[in-house]
């Protein structure tokens, strides 16, 4: 499957069926990852996203380094790998493990 890098400036390297659709959006390696928000990136692992919203964009810089059906959609949001994990809130966190939430601004979340 190919990639799709159709944000002004946006990349889409390796992997398959990747999309970076944000500006200045990245995604870099592995399977069906999304990076819709502006200045968004994806590294690797599979069915990721890192979104904005309708309204305000919110995933703006946001992040995933891996893993597996993550999502960022706060704005500086990062998750650094795991499984079904959501950074939902600004400046949240969330270091791997599975299935955790970060709602609240400014935290981070250990593995579990």
């Amino acid at each position: 499957r190919s990639n799709e890098a159709s944000g002004n400036v946006s990349s889409a390297s390796g992997g398959g069926g990747n999309v970076a659709s944000g500006l200045m959006a990245s995604v870099s390696g592995g399977e069906s990852n999304q990076a819709t928000a502006s200045n968004s990136a994806v590294s690797g692992g599979a069915n990721n996203v890192a979104k904005g919203t309708a309204e305000d964009d919110a995933g703006v810089c946001s992040s995933i380094s891996g893993g597996q059906n993550n999502v960022a959609i706060g704005m500086y949001s990062s998750v650094s790998g795991g499984y079904q994990n959501k950074a939902k809130s600004t400046r949240t966190s969330i270091l791997g493990g599975k299935k955790n939430t970060a709602n609240k601004k400014n935290t981070s979340v250990p593995p579990t």
